[in-house]
């Protein structure tokens, strides 16, 4: 009889018995490799889910610059074209312009666009030579999935004097709606 043997009654055994744990190590590893791989699916789940998060985030913000760049284009219209834009009587008057594209200048085409409307009327109704206008703008951004607005109130001088009082405004408020 060697070592590794001993008797029993009524027969040879290995001194080791573990026939009853044969293959625990393989269901061991398919569990471990399991809930490896449920870790693994969880965690990419969270991070797309993160990624899906940022980029409406990003594309809300667009929409916002885009609405505030209607903003600033019209602004500049009014100082650069004071006697044509807008209009210079004494009544109310309101506008809405086409939608224009939003671009940063490169080649690419998005479908994100502005939209501005525009009201003005006279501050001090008093007055007889020099005058306010109050002008609204109200612009509106729009990218795939979201719509931002910003309103604007600018206030211009007006007078039948000098052209550069034209060009002289004050922007009184600026908010998003």
């Amino acid at each position: 009889m060697t070592a590794s043997m001993k008797e029993n009654s009524g027969g040879k055994q290995p001194l080791n018995d573990n026939s009853g744990e044969r293959g625990s190590v393989i269901l061991m590893a398919v569990f471990i490799i399991f809930f490896a791989g449920a870790l693994m699916i969880t965690l990419e789940m969270m991070r797309l889910s993160d990624l899906e998060i940022i980029s409406n985030q990003i594309e809300d913000m667009e929409a916002y610059y885009c609405a505030e760049s209607g903003l600033e284009y019209n602004i500049w219209r009014i100082r650069a074209f004071p006697l044509f834009f807008p209009p210079r009587f004494n009544a109310r008057y309101s506008n809405t312009f086409p939608q224009a594209a939003c671009t940063s200048g490169a080649p690419v085409t998005t479908g994100w666009k502005y939209q501005v409307s525009m009201s003005t009327y006279k501050a001090d109704t008093n007055a007889n030579v020099r005058f306010y206008h109050y002008i609204d703008i109200i612009s509106t951004g729009t990218t795939d999935a979201y719509t931002r607005r910003v309103r604007a109130q600018v206030r211009r001088i007006w007078s039948g004097f000098a052209i550069n009082d034209y060009r002289y405004i004050q922007i009184r408020r600026w908010r998003e709606l």
